[in-house]
């Protein structure tokens, strides 16, 4: 099957040295001191999660396997070859040559093969927000490589980990971060699998691919915001690791001080003061991180500027996720007006158009993006807050997009009723390995006419509503940032079932 070129909307890697690390402070890296735990209890009662929330987290988080860049044990690429013994597993090893070093790994941003790090860094830290929010919701079934047997290591926490030692090879030089690898227009044009691409032009998105260093404050502040967290969260398990991942945050971060503006390295540019809410990420899990008062005094700062936001969680805007981190971190007064304001606007935002009717409805682009990172944040709240119409808004999001909705079906490739079989994804297409656990775009409220699509299809009418085709890219694509809030919201439906299930006998 043929599909259009994608249009932008508004071993594992190396693991970086833990003891020889040219980044690293010279003085011991400070320690944040104890906090309370950020899971704490839910509001009793309100409506059921009548997804099967276990099943489905494990599902969406597995996803970002099928994503990985390098030598990764991508799962995706390991079923194709199975099924056909000439193929490799591995695509994009040499990414970096052009510049000489070593950038091979991460994940690919969407049905395509570029890689994006505002896109990397934004969906590990909402995954690992989610683990930060909900632990308990999370088990270790296997290791990163997939062999089948648990390592130790909550699965969550290994699929992230792929994502920040890639974030860490990205911070190419104290003042350097890579912003993209790969060419959005040459590699939108071909329909091939990240395999056959390596074998074209390098005009057609073959080797050497581009590497991009523009990276400001939006992308460095998102970056620090990751490996600060993963820091945090990854302590208990390799303190060496953690410790390295650490040291580049701060460095970064600094990167993002010394460059207050938004970047444009290729896609999801960012301009004005979109750059703020990821400063304010990095600024929040530093402090939480180390309880140096330099970064909270930085993210009360950057909190104060974006006041209530007006729009929803995706790769651009963070600032609910990090208000957590700072309500959790004893700055609860500083954040609390502000991130109610827009959880009540994500309420009022519920549609009643025939074709949406039901869920958060922000954009016809990834619309359930939007719904899933919103519902997240409302769970967030819920948690840190009490309020149970945040709760109740975070369940019925999820429920909608596991299938209690008007098209009776599921939008997460591979789970539940009627899910979408056909996602805007060129490894899945044309390997022909279904991509479970990607949560798809979603459906539009519009006609849609897309031009200038490659594979020689030049016009694709989307209609209003959803339709699983292929060649759909605004209802039907999947990205990493549209993954990332269906991982913490999942989450909290785990949490929420095991609640339930906890409170049934008292009740008899």
């Amino acid at each position: 099957m043929t599909a259009p070129a994608d249009s932008t909307p508004g071993a594992a890697p190396a693991t970086p040295a833990a003891t020889t690390n040219p980044e690293a402070p010279n003085a011991p890296l400070p320690i944040a001191m104890e906090m309370p735990p950020a899971t704490g209890p839910m509001p009793a009662g309100g409506p059921l999660v009548t997804a099967d929330a276990p099943t489905l987290l494990a599902s969406v988080v597995k996803w970002y396997g099928a994503q990985r860049s390098g030598d990764g044990a991508n799962w995706l690429l390991t079923a194709a070859q199975a099924a056909d013994p000439a193929r490799g597993t591995s695509c994009h090893l040499n990414d970096g040559e052009s510049i000489n070093v070593d950038l091979s790994g991460g994940w690919y941003d969407a049905g395509d093969h570029v890689k994006v790090t505002l896109s990397i860094a934004y969906a590990s830290y909402v995954m690992l927000k989610a683990f930060d929010a909900f632990p308990t919701a999370f088990l270790d079934r296997d290791d990163q490589r997939y062999s089948g047997m648990p390592n130790g290591v909550p699965d969550v926490l290994d699929e992230a980990r792929y994502a920040t030692d890639y974030l860490v090879k990205a911070h190419i030089s104290e003042t350097q971060l890579v912003g993209m690898i790969g060419n959005a227009n040459q590699d939108h044009s071909q329909w091939v699998s990240c395999l056959e691409q390596e074998a074209l032009p390098a005009n057609q998105g073959g080797r050497p691919r581009p590497v991009n260093t523009q990276s400001n404050a939006d992308i460095a502040g998102i970056t620090a915001a990751s490996l600060a967290l993963m820091s945090r969260l990854y302590r208990a398990h390799d303190p060496a690791l953690a410790d390295v991942y650490q040291s580049h945050a701060l460095s970064i971060y600094q990167i993002g001080k010394s460059n207050p503006m938004g970047s444009n390295p290729g896609l999801y540019g960012q301009n004005g003061e979109g750059w703020v809410d990821e400063m304010l990420a990095g600024s929040a899990e530093l402090y939480r991180l180390t309880s140096e008062p330099t970064y909270l005094d930085d993210a009360l700062a950057f909190n104060t500027m974006i006041e209530n936001h007006g729009w929803a969680p995706n790769y651009s805007q963070s600032a609910d996720f990090s208000r957590h981190s700072l309500y959790m971190g004893g700055a609860a007064e500083a954040v609390a007006e502000f991130w109610k304001l827009d959880v009540e606007n994500y309420a009022a935002k519920v549609s009643n158009n025939e074709f949406t009717a039901g869920y958060i409805y922000f954009d016809e682009w990834g619309s359930l993006r939007y719904a899933a990172g919103a519902a997240f944040s409302a769970a967030l709240y819920a948690q840190v807050t009490g309020d149970t119409l945040a709760r109740d808004l975070a369940v019925s999001q999820l429920n909608y997009i596991a299938g209690a909705n008007s098209y009776n079906r599921s939008f997460v490739v591979g789970y539940g009723n009627n899910p979408p079989q056909n996602p805007h994804h060129r490894n899945s297409d044309t390997l022909g390995v279904l991509l479970t656990g990607a949560l798809v775009a979603g459906p539009t409220q519009r006609e849609f006419l897309q031009r200038g699509g490659g594979g020689g299809m030049s016009i694709v009418i989307t209609s209003p509503g959803y339709a699983d085709v292929t060649e759909d890219y605004v209802g039907n694509e999947v990205a990493l940032d549209y993954n990332a809030g269906i991982v913490g919201l999942a989450a909290f439906g785990v949490v929420q079932q095991s609640a339930a299930a906890a409170a049934a006998p008292a009740a008899q």
